[in-house]
């Protein structure tokens, strides 16, 4: 079928009228008046029908990539091709739900203080890495009668973590019981809330360029919405014995319930064992 437009009698509007149209690859005819008859997607099917639905999934995605998740199927799926055994597939610890994005006509995995997702991803040791994600806060949990910590945004406590300020706003991050970077530090951007913003942190071996030696200190480089707000080493945390812990996004469980929460939206979520550039991170967007 195809649809189009005809007049209305005696009135200044249109009707749209769906058409029957002939086989594929057959000999194309032209209307009344002259005009051709051209079908979008017309190579494939029977009739040239539109084709199922397919999930978006970037080309070239190498080896490094470990997790690949844009939440289309509404599912936790681990997007990337040719996924082996020892690639995380990620669970649900409580309630999650799914939601249509109109700036992205995309769904986003939607989170609040009932459910938070284990992405099963633990980086191995000796290893470079990099986690991006979109994001976007809705609300804090309710603090009235309750001091609680700032949510996670992804990681844990007992490894790498980033968190979101529930007072500037501010992504911040740190390791284990270290702050790297504190909410207050000028460097940082803030974000709004229900807005989508893009977020990079990366992590690998710093090298020296005099001696032309790696350090075995970790250097890590936090981008928020395209400026690169840390690109530094953290002199008292070895490469060598460096790993994130197992990343969560959402929050934390203890037991059976949800800690450092927030009701939040992921749009994208990819991690890779290497470190990206920002040329790199550019292109993800």
């Amino acid at each position: 079928y195809y649809t189009q437009a005809v007049p209305i009698p005696n009135n200044p509007g249109y009707t749209l009228q769906s058409c029957i149209r002939g086989y594929k690859n057959t000999e194309a005819k032209n209307h009344t008046k002259d005009s051709e008859v051209r079908l979008a997607l017309y190579d494939w099917g029977k009739y040239g029908e539109i084709p199922i639905k397919t999930e978006y999934v970037p080309s070239g995605l190498d080896s490094s990539y470990r997790l690949y998740m844009n939440f289309d199927s509404k599912t936790l799926d681990n997007r990337i091709p040719n996924i082996k055994e020892t690639d995380p597939k990620p669970i649900s610890v409580g309630t999650i739900g799914y939601d249509f994005v109109n700036t992205n006509f995309s769904n986003s995995l939607v989170l609040t203080e009932n459910g938070i997702v284990n992405t099963k991803f633990n980086s191995p040791l000796n290893t470079s890495g990099t986690i991006y994600i979109s994001y976007s806060i809705s609300s804090f949990n309710n603090t009235e009668f309750l001091k609680l910590d700032d949510p996670i945004i992804f990681g844990n406590r007992d490894g790498l973590w980033l968190r979101l300020s529930r007072n500037t706003m501010k992504p911040y991050f740190g390791y284990k019981a270290k702050t790297i970077i504190s909410e207050n530090d000028s460097r940082l951007i803030s974000i709004m809330k229900n807005t989508y913003n893009d977020i990079m942190l990366t992590w690998e071996n710093n090298y020296n360029e005099n001696t032309k030696k790696y350090t075995n200190q970790v250097r890590f480089k936090l981008m928020i919405n395209r400026f690169l707000v840390y690109n530094d080493i953290v002199p008292d945390i070895r490469y060598s014995t460096f790993t994130t812990g197992t990343v969560y996004l959402g929050g934390r469980s203890s037991g059976n319930d949800i800690l450092d929460s927030a009701h939040c939206s992921y749009d994208n979520v990819i991690i890779l064992n290497k470190s990206l550039s920002v040329s790199e991170y550019d292109e993800l967007l």
